[in-house]
């Protein structure tokens, strides 16, 4: 009995685990995990005062065959197509209290003229008559360079390209430096009668 008692004492002593053995009745504390996720957050409600994107920014009536920047409820002083996917336009309202120029792609002009509608004092008419041709031109000047919307009809025959030209000459001082011909039809319906709006100037073509 000795020896029994002293090889279990042994046993205990020599590696052994001394912790007891967990109970297989006792309820487990652990909290247990969720088993659903979390429900999606719910997207908050458009502010209804906030400004409308589209109606800040009109979309220009621009199509295949008017290309142009003029935008709904605009009138058409000047407009046509200028090669390269350009447009020079001259848009106002139908008196006309103001003007503004634009030139580049529809909806993305290069160049507009003034920043934003600001009347007429930046504007003037030019017209000259000539044996077989008449000139009627918008112009104005912009950082030191003079553009002229131009408008001239004529006879034909050995001069008729210099008889007629519908579009933008672009000049600095006396020497023109650049010009842009309509390549399509020039829509101008009614711009003669811009001559009682806007100062006289001399026509520069």
């Amino acid at each position: 009995m000795l020896a029994l008692l002293s090889l279990l004492a042994c046993g205990l002593l020599d590696g052994a685990d001394p912790s007891p053995a967990p109970d297989p009745t006792a309820a487990s504390t652990a909290t247990p995990a969720p088993s659903t996720a979390a429900p999606a957050p719910v997207p908050a409600a458009p502010d209804p005062a906030a400004p409308d994107p589209a109606a800040t920014s009109p979309a220009p009536l621009a199509s295949a065959e008017k290309p142009g920047h003029c935008a709904q409820g605009q009138h058409v002083w000047f407009q046509c197509a200028v090669g390269q996917g350009r447009a020079v336009s001259l848009c106002g309202d139908g008196a006309p209290t103001w003007l503004q120029y634009h030139f580049g792609p529809p909806g993305a002009p290069a160049l507009t003229v003034p920043a934003a509608p600001a009347g007429l004092e930046r504007f003037g008419w030019a017209s000259q008559a000539w044996v077989q041709a008449q000139a009627d031109a918008v112009r104005f000047e912009n950082e030191g360079v003079t553009y002229l919307l131009v408008d001239k009809r004529g006879a034909g025959g050995p001069d008729g390209e210099a008889n007629n030209f519908q579009g933008v000459v672009v000049r600095k001082g006396d020497q023109e430096v650049q010009r842009f011909p309509c390549v399509g039809l020039l829509e101008a319906e009614g711009m003669p009668s811009l001559a009682g709006r806007l100062a006289a100037l001399g026509y520069e073509g």
